[in-house]
């Protein structure tokens, strides 16, 4: 396994197009031992997380991109927030995972949400299609070409060990997005080179996932030039006092009613699985801050 994932954003010199690379396997990894995931739910966990870099590394500004797949089935939903510089975190509902345990799901997928946020948290686009397919390359592309109108093509890969389901040999995703006026036999060219692409285990090495090899593969005829290299990784930034202010949102009488149970509160992060522990003393300072 490699000791860093990297994103690799690039663009045909001589062609309308732009890559974005990404192997997430080491942070994927991470985020599955939090959720206790494994088989189907570590894969979906992983893809979610991948799909939400690829959009984010087109935000023109700071901010995230939070990506959402709704089901009927086995799961209620995955979700996952990236930040353009590759900050990633991804969550199935905990008690969702512990029932899907390595059983093969039965899925059916309804709705997928995409908001971008900009670098107050605040939402600044929203969009909501129906999803293409439990698999988040086919959500990605259908999301791309009926909400923004991009022609594209996106791959979302992720596969678990076949010795050991808690943990993925890798976690990939691509995405080539055609440039407004690119001539059809440009993108002929390019869903060519999509449709013959080999399996990716073609591209494993004893030192991890060749990404380079692989952009090299995706390029087809063109040459490209790389623009950046970015080492995303698992964050979530949540905290005792980001939990308390979102309890300083909650009426006057519930936060009293809270306080009258006089035990400690326990609340934990649906994204990174930390407990925090809030005091009558800490909610009492609440009220007081209110006046």
């Amino acid at each position: 396994m490699p000791a860093t994932d990297l994103i690799i954003r690039a663009t045909a010199t001589k062609a309308p197009f732009r890559f974005v690379l990404v192997d997430l396997t080491h942070s994927a990894n991470e985020i599955g031992k939090k959720h206790e995931a494994r088989a189907h739910t570590l894969s979906l966990l992983a893809d979610a997380a991948v799909a939400s870099i690829l959009l984010a590394s087109g935000m023109k500004h700071a901010g995230a991109v939070s990506f959402l797949v709704e089901f009927s089935g086995d799961l209620s939903f995955v979700k996952a927030d990236s930040t353009p510089m590759g900050l990633v975190r991804a969550m199935i509902p905990f008690d969702e995972i512990k029932k899907a345990g390595d059983f093969e799901l039965l899925l059916s997928p309804l709705r997928l949400k995409v908001r971008r946020l900009d670098e107050k948290a605040h939402v600044v686009q929203e969009s909501i299609v129906e999803a293409a397919s439990e698999r988040m390359g086919q959500n990605l592309a259908a999301f791309l070409m009926q909400s923004e109108q991009t022609k594209s093509g996106a791959g979302v890969i992720s596969k678990t060990n076949a010795k050991d389901d808690t943990l993925l040999d890798y976690a990939i995703g691509f995405q080539i997005e055609a440039f407004p006026g690119a001539q059809d036999n440009h993108l002929e060219i390019m869903d060519m080179v999509i449709r013959d692409l080999p399996s990716l285990d073609t591209f494993q090495t004893p030192l991890g996932f060749d990404l380079r090899r692989l952009l090299d593969q995706l390029s087809g005829p063109f040459e490209t030039e790389i623009v950046r290299e970015i080492v995303p990784q698992h964050h979530c930034p949540c905290s005792k006092v980001r939990t308390m202010e979102g309890l300083a949102a909650l009426p006057r009488h519930e936060i009293e009613s809270l306080i009258e149970e006089e035990g400690d509160l326990e609340i934990t992060c649906d994204f990174c699985r930390a407990k925090y522990f809030i005091t009558p003393l800490d909610l009492r300072e609440i009220l007081d801050g209110r006046g």
